[in-house]
């Protein structure tokens, strides 16, 4: 044994680190390896702790969705009607019936339905209805469908019915990622992980987990749904957040100028507006979009909250709307990094209606010993299934393009 000096000794007499009698007094180690930008993405966490869905038994799953049909439609015609043309061109003609109503709520005429043509989207009415004012149109007024009133002895109204929407449906991706276990990493101490269920496992192990999971939230964020076939069978993606966002996209063309305190906040009031939404909102943020908040308090009617959020390990700060509705922005440097390009995207999530789901049988999970081993290695996988149910889109959104602060 080779005696060397070490920066301490011991207090108790005669005792030594080392002594001549070979007298050893252990040091306290701590088990946990503490490593700096450990984080594996705050939108898989988030999921993961607050919005896990069940397990589906099908690699395609579906879902329905169903919409509320608006009422109203606008006027379809540049050089508009006078008060006395009874034969009306709208955008949506399948919202009236006849013996109806229309509102028109600019002149506050009321016009009754005599005739639909859903081929040609034309309404022929009767206008001035029960003794209101007829006025003249203008292209894109806006038109309300009212009730039908039913005479004393008639017969029920014909109505159009409801067409049912487009059925919705993801696919499972499945993943798996194998490595190595040297019998030296083997026979080496454990340390604690807290990740997941396992409480403590080889350095090795936690380092595929840690990449396996980052590039999971990753994927569930841009992953775009689709198919396609290998000698080993057919792969499934599933469709990722962004992919599911069809019309609330705010680009600011990494130009802070167009962000301001009145654009956020109609943006976030236009996501809560759907009857289907949250009054809260959650938007992961990269550390520019983030920044970029903190810089608007000043022009806040309500101070936002600051603080740290203890489950997720990331800054927060809610903001409450013009319209009274709240959003939440988490800080994620890792999951949005400058380095990526994305330190000025943000994702508008409503935990409401969106859920992580995984296959049946297959959550994320390590597998040892997944084949024969070789002499000294061990054969390792990390392996497991994700998806994501996004339902009612209109209560989500996402936000890129915020621009550095103008001071480096």
């Amino acid at each position: 044994m080779y005696r060397v000096t070490l920066p301490y000794s011991t207090r108790t007499t005669g005792v030594d680190i080392f002594d001549t009698d070979n007298t050893f007094r252990q040091r306290d180690i701590d088990l946990q390896v503490h490593l700096l930008n450990r984080d594996d993405g705050t939108f898989h966490k988030l999921l993961d702790l607050y919005s896990l869905g069940e397990p589906t038994t099908q690699m395609v799953y579906y879902y329905t969705e169903d919409d509320i049909l608006g009422i109203h439609t606008q006027v379809n015609y540049s050089s508009g009607y006078a008060a006395t043309v009874t034969s009306i061109v709208v955008d949506d003609s399948k919202l009236f019936i006849v013996n109806s109503e229309i509102h028109v709520t600019r002149t506050l005429e009321n016009m009754l339905v005599t005739a639909v043509n859903n081929t040609t989207s034309t309404l022929t009415v009767i206008r001035g209805y029960n003794n209101t004012p007829a006025a003249a149109l203008v292209d894109d007024d806006v038109l309300v469908a009212g009730i039908v009133h039913l005479p004393e002895e008639a017969d029920a109204n014909g109505g159009n019915g409801r067409v049912p929407t487009t059925e919705k449906y993801n696919f499972v991706s499945r993943f798996s990622q194998s490595f190595k276990v040297t019998n030296v990493q083997e026979k080496s101490a454990m340390y604690e992980t807290g990740i997941g269920q396992i409480t403590s496992v080889e350095k090795e192990v936690s380092d595929v987990m840690f990449e396996c999971k980052r590039k999971v939230n990753k994927a569930m964020i841009f992953q775009h749904r689709g198919t396609y076939s290998t000698s080993d069978g057919t792969i499934y993606c599933s469709q990722g957040f962004i992919h599911g966002i069809e019309d609330n996209m705010l680009n600011l063309a990494n130009y802070n100028d167009s962000l301001s305190w009145p654009v956020l906040s109609d943006f976030i009031d236009q996501l809560c507006d759907p009857t289907a939404s949250s009054t809260e909102k959650i938007i992961d943020a990269g550390p520019y979009l983030f920044g970029a908040v903190l810089r608007m308090r000043r022009d806040m009617s309500t101070p936002p909250s600051e603080y740290y959020h203890p489950d997720l390990n990331v800054d927060a700060v809610s903001i409450r709307t013009e319209n009274g509705n709240t959003a939440t922005f988490l800080q994620d440097k890792r999951g949005f990094p400058p380095a990526e390009g994305l330190a000025g995207w943000g994702v508008c999530v409503d935990l409401a209606h969106v859920q992580k789901r995984e296959f049946n049988g297959e959550p994320m999970a390590w597998r040892p010993n997944i084949q024969a081993a070789s002499q000294h290695i061990r054969w390792d996988e990390y392996f497991g299934s994700f998806s994501l149910q996004m339902m009612h889109q209109d209560c989500h959104g996402f936000i890129r393009g915020a621009a550095k602060s103008i001071i480096d």
